[in-house]
């Protein structure tokens, strides 16, 4: 039987929601390493797509470590599988029609295409939420605003001397 409850959150998410105290059960949390997780060689092009898109946005999020890489890499072959599936279903519709020996209409069943992008869907959700991608993952998370970054951001790379 699995553990029980739910998950335990991170211990970089916990301080950047500055819910992180010293007396947390995770005290022996692994660390790691830091870095970019190369791209995977078997993406097709609309999957290096997403991660050409999500990577750079993850490490500005500064939630990314290399070891996230075959996570990463699920999450885009599924974001490629559901545009494919809603090509499908835009081109054919969500429906068919099943036909009777006479060329008449027995009854409408549900495009295949259309099941799997819902699978899909719930699947890059969860993913989703667990590197704060969603709307409501990111309300769960603090930025401490810097003056350097706030702004245009040219702050950021350029002195201003007054």
């Amino acid at each position: 039987m699995g553990k029980r409850g739910p998950k335990p959150t991170p211990t970089a998410v916990r301080k950047a929601r500055g819910t992180d105290r010293p007396d947390e059960r995770a005290t022996h949390e692994p660390t790691p390493r830091a870095g970019l997780p190369s791209c995977p060689d078997g993406l097709d092009r609309r999957g290096q797509a997403v991660w050409d898109w999500l990577i750079p946005e993850l490490e500005s999020m500064g939630i990314l470590a290399g070891c996230d890489r075959n996570m990463l890499e699920r999450y885009c072959e599924m974001m490629s599988q559901w545009h494919e599936c809603i090509a499908v279903v835009r081109e054919r519709g969500s429906c068919y029609e099943v036909l009777k020996g006479d060329g008449s209409v027995q009854y409408a069943s549900a495009r295949p295409e259309a099941s799997q992008a819902l699978k899909l869907d719930t699947a890059l959700q969860r993913i989703e939420a667990q590197f704060g991608l969603s709307p409501s993952a990111r309300t769960r998370i603090e930025v401490p605003q810097d003056k350097d970054t706030v702004g245009d951001g040219k702050a950021k790379f350029f002195k201003v001397v007054s």
